[in-house]
């Protein structure tokens, strides 16, 4: 159904103008019919989907930071930076993320070190004055 945009009265479907007040009607395109907006708000979703997929290196950098940290650093840091200048947002947090558990885990890592050696030089010192049976 079609209505008159100044009197509301109701109008057949192809009319340009109102035959009761004669009033010039706005040119209606049919439902089927994509406008260039809507073309191009889908194309901007298409590339949106495209820049948000997640890379298969980006995967393996977080793969590896978590397995083999110095490998999986060096991959985040350069998947961060190609990221960034691709816009690529998905990207760009997976190797966020990447480059965050490779720093904990060097950090775990320096600790635990330090707990184990302050562990074997007590161990040391401790079997030192046992007295020796022989």
């Amino acid at each position: 159904m079609q209505y008159c945009s100044k009197c509301g009265r109701e109008l057949q479907r192809d009319m340009n103008y109102c035959p009761y007040c004669g009033a010039e009607q706005p040119i209606r395109m049919p439902q089927n019919v994509q406008t260039n907006q809507s073309i191009v708000t889908e194309n901007n979703n298409i590339n949106e989907m495209q820049n948000n997929k997640i890379g298969l290196s980006y995967l393996l950098a977080l793969i590896f930071s978590i397995t083999l940290q110095p490998v999986g650093f060096i991959m985040s840091l350069l998947g961060y930076f190609t990221a960034k200048r691709t816009g690529n947002h998905t990207n760009k947090t997976l190797a966020k993320a990447g480059i965050i558990i490779s720093i904990i885990e060097f950090i775990m890592l320096v600790i635990i070190s330090i707990l184990v050696f302050i562990g074997l030089y007590i161990f040391i010192q401790y079997v030192q004055q046992i007295p020796n049976p022989y």
